[in-house]
């Protein structure tokens, strides 16, 4: 008979409930933290999962030390002791739940297998592995990023690359006015540049080499074609990192980490599919400093490293730097021995060259050799400036380097490791990096514009992943992997965040000091509040924000090397590394607070999360911590109503006569718009949703709220709304609220999807859901060859709806969809149609999908017009 160990079954059992803790939502009813509503799970469902955690281990044999790690799970139960509890406690709840079962899941795997030795064969040891893997993880995330992708100033390169294409230069003022960007950009675009050229032309502010390297993929496939092609640059690029740090190491699993750090973190992976010459530029670098880890390279390989090199000012100015630095670094290896310095003319005839034609653009161009002539006097280059850009590539919370990809810390220790061994090979990487990140410290926007984090930092960063794998290859400590190795899980979960949620929109940050990723981790409490941000505070105050970091973190891993010392077993000690990293987090968020003196609990944005977490077949019971009670049980339905959507106080209001700003997403149901207090003696307010729309409701304020609230019906769940008031409002004061009554569930809701615009046509509210369309002021416009999706409801309950159809001046198959029923018009152009839009009584309105075949572009078929949309179908709500 088998000996039961009770430690693997008392661990999976305790992993079980907090299962069952982590599909519960919570929030804070003020900033109080012993003051909370949420939702839990059905009770019977919590011995289930404990008694399944438990038999589970006992059928796979799981062991003491590798059960240990489930322990860890328990820290999800912290937000939900009754009482006053530290606000850092709050930190594990949201979606940092999945953080923690992924470090059980880790822990678990470490504790139960000794590391593996991967041998070098032709699946995992291979440089082409690493490439492939890479190639299909970034074209995963060019998808990923495609609804708000081409942007900031992807289609101004692309702009210039139509320019070279269709009229053979670079000046592109006729390309702007013909809206050549249209065909991958709805928005409008203006040409960006300071200073024309001696001919009177408008010339680009951007460098003209990505434009051109890109130019053959865009002529055959389009920006999709650029996309690839550029997921496949920096595959290759990836692949030559794998091999660096092979040849460095002679390990396959340091290379696999290197590879990991540098080519799937912030910000190499974003700028790997971005039309940015970032991710490009990335791979020259990599390309031109093999030789440093590579004994003997052939006369031919120094020419292609020299133009590389040579290209690489031709991409951005700011590049000139790196292939200076390193082109003299190479330069210095091959004079040091006879064989190299046979191939010296070899290395420097392209770089030349390409020099004297890159200084003889600017020149012809704007009459100077000056580089920066082509930004005027608005270059924004001072020396102080690196006193602010250069902690903040580093610290700052939204584009700071170690708060995205905190495995950077592990490169950067490194280089100094390498540095002992290899001090040539240390110091050449020291120096063409820090003359690189010092010259664009000296920039003012140093956040780089609209792009991932630390984008400038991009061509520089994967070349100092390959110190890491020496580091990784050579330590003896346990306590050292076990950072490393947790660094390296929560920049790679950073990346799967930011890719992953929401089409991309964490990814790209406002300067308002608040990270998008942070403030989605968790809805509870203010995370951004606790991390550095060099735009909500001084440079000296985020540095000291970011040495508390260190601090802490530093105390973790000095406390995993002492218990290393003891001889602790795997399993205890994978629970120390997760046990010492919550304490590590917990105890800089706590300290940050403190200093600035905040209180960290946010209750509009965690009720508003909690708001989206009602669910009564998943969460059917309430739970209302509210002093002197200690825990309140009750139905779901009945914490629904106590739920109140409020303007954030952490944020500026978009306007002076904001009444109420939800920045979330607020599920379909039925709400009542209340008054804070008095309702404003004066003034109309209105409701909008999504940008550029019109008011979809409006309200008499002195008239409409005298009787009590009224109430606002969404169909479906909405991106966010606004309630703005006139000029009448702002004299008066107030502000509003809503307060949930129904939230649509099973046969009653339309769908899951969010709308992101809504529009009033006639008798109906249009809830838009993508890009498909044309919203125009009668009615609305579905792009030709794509297939669009809506929702509409009744204004008056309960009052007939038609849809009328008027097809595109070409003949069309028009396919509508009505709530599953799907129908299809054979229509000659210009023809019309009228369909009943039926509604079922227990539903707030009908979803529609339409899909039409054809179209036209109304420049093609009407004189004088410039409109270069598809146009295919033409609708209206009657």
């Amino acid at each position: 008979m088998r000996r039961v160990e009770l430690t693997p079954l008392i661990a999976a059992a305790a992993a079980g409930f907090a299962a069952w803790i982590s599909i519960g939502s919570l929030a804070v009813a003020s900033t109080s933290t012993a003051s909370r509503v949420g939702f839990l799970a059905p009770f019977w469902l919590a011995p289930l999962l404990m008694a399944a955690f438990a038999s589970a281990a006992w059928a796979s044999n799981l062991t003491r030390s590798t059960s240990l790690p489930l322990f860890f799970s328990l820290v999800l139960v912290l937000p939900w002791i009754p009482g006053q509890v530290p606000a850092a406690f709050f930190l594990w709840t949201g979606p940092i739940v999945f953080a923690v079962w992924l470090a059980v899941s880790v822990g678990m795997i470490s504790a139960g297998s000794q590391i593996v030795v991967v041998k070098r064969n032709k699946l995992f040891g291979s440089s082409y592995a690493a490439g492939a893997v890479a190639f299909a993880l970034y074209l995963a995330g060019g998808w990923s990023l495609s609804a708000i992708l081409p942007g900031g100033d992807e289609p101004h390169y692309l702009v210039i690359t139509q320019s070279l294409l269709r009229d053979g230069d670079i000046r592109i003022e006729n390309n702007y006015a013909q809206g050549q960007y249209l065909e991958y950009i709805g928005v409008p675009q203006r040409p960006q540049y300071l200073k024309r050229g001696i001919n009177g032309e408008i010339y680009s502010i951007h460098a003209p080499g990505l434009p051109a390297v890109v130019a053959p993929a865009f002529a055959l496939f389009g920006y999709p074609g650029v996309v690839v092609f550029l997921s496949l640059v920096a595959a290759v690029g990836s692949a030559m990192l794998w091999r660096s740090a092979h040849l460095l190491t002679g390990s396959v699993s340091a290379a696999w980490f290197a590879w990991a750090a540098g080519a799937l973190t912030v910000p190499f992976f974003f700028e790997a599919f971005a039309v940015f010459p970032d991710g490009i530029g990335a791979t020259l670098v990599l390309f031109a400093a093999l030789p440093l880890f590579q004994e003997r390279v052939s006369s031919r390989r120094w020419v292609a490293i020299g133009a590389a090199l040579g290209l690489l000012p031709w991409l951005h100015t700011r590049f000139a730097v790196i292939s200076a630095v390193l082109g003299l670094v190479l330069f210095l290896r091959l004079a040091a021995s006879r064989d190299g310095r046979s191939r010296i003319a070899a290395f420097l005839i392209v770089p030349i060259t390409a020099a004297i034609a890159w200084f003889s653009f600017f020149r012809i161009v704007y009459g100077t050799f000056d580089p920066a002539a082509p930004y005027g006097r608005a270059t924004q280059t001072r020396a102080m400036n690196i006193l602010n850009g250069l902690p903040a590539l580093v610290f700052d919370q939204q584009f700071g380097i170690l708060p995205n990809a905190p495995v950077y810390a592990f490169c950067f220790l490194g280089l100094g490791v390498l540095a002992r061994r290899h001090w040539r090979l240390a110091l050449e990487l020291s120096v063409v990096s820090l003359a690189y990140l010092l010259s664009v410290s000296t920039f003012h926007m140093w956040w780089g514009g609209f792009s991932a984090p630390a984008r400038f930092l991009a061509p520089i960063l994967p070349l100092l992943a390959i110190p890491a794998a020496w580091l990784w290859s050579t330590t003896p400590h346990r306590a050292t992997r076990a950072w490393a190795v947790t660094a390296l899980a929560i920049s790679l979960l950073a990346t799967a965040i930011m890719a992953g949620v929401g089409g991309g929109f964490l990814v790209y940050n406002v300067r308002d000091g608040y990270a998008r990723a942070l403030e989605w981790l968790n809805p509870v409490i203010d995370l951004s509040l606790g991390m550095p941000s060099f735009f909500r505070q001084t440079s000296g105050g985020a540095s000291l924000r970011a040495a508390i970091w260190i601090a802490c973190a530093g105390a973790a891993v000095f406390a995993l090397r002492v218990l290393e010392r003891t001889g602790v077993g795997r399993g205890a000690f994978a629970l120390a590394t997760s046990a010492a990293l919550a304490l590590a987090m917990m105890g800089a968020l706590t300290a940050v607070w403190a200093i600035d003196d905040v209180a960290a609990p946010n209750p509009e944005k965690s009720q508003l999360s909690l708001l989206g977490a009602f669910d009564t077949r998943l969460r059917p019971n309430g739970v209302v911590m509210q002093p002197p009670q200690m825990m309140r049980l009750q139905a779901a339905g009945e914490v629904l109503s106590m739920i109140v959507v409020a303007t954030p106080t952490r944020r500026t209001p978009a306007g002076e006569s904001t009444l109420l700003l939800a920045p979330a997403i607020i599920p379909g149901g039925t709400y009542e718009v209340r008054p804070v207090g008095e309702a404003p003696s004066a003034g109309t307010a209105r409701l909008v949703i999504g940008r550029q729309a019109r008011p979809a409701r409006t309200w008499d304020l002195a008239a409409d709220f005298r009787d009590g609230p009224e109430e606002l019906d969404l169909a479906v769940s909405v991106g966010s709304l606004v309630i703005a008031g006139d000029s009448g409002v702002g004299r008066s004061g107030g502000s509003l609220t809503l307060r949930p009554t129904k939230v649509w569930e099973g046969r009653s809701r339309l769908t899951g999807d969010i709308a992101r615009r809504v529009e009033r046509y006639g008798p109906a509210l249009v809830f838009f859901f993508d890009g498909n369309t044309f919203p125009e002021d009668s009615g609305f416009w579905v792009w030709g060859g794509r297939r669009a999706q809506v929702a509409v409801s009744p204004v008056e309950h309960r009052a007939p709806l038609q849809l009328f159809v008027r097809n595109a001046a070409a003949v069309n198959e028009v396919r509508i969809e009505i709530d599953g029923a799907e129908q299809t018009l054979n229509l000659q152009p210009s023809e019309e149609r009228t369909l009943p839009i039926p509604i079922d009584e227990d539903r707030p309105g009908a979803l529609i999908r339409i899909h039409s075949q054809s179209g036209f572009r109304p420049s093609e078929v009407e004189k004088g017009s410039a409109d270069t949309r598809f146009l295919g179908t033409w609708i209206e709500l009657r």
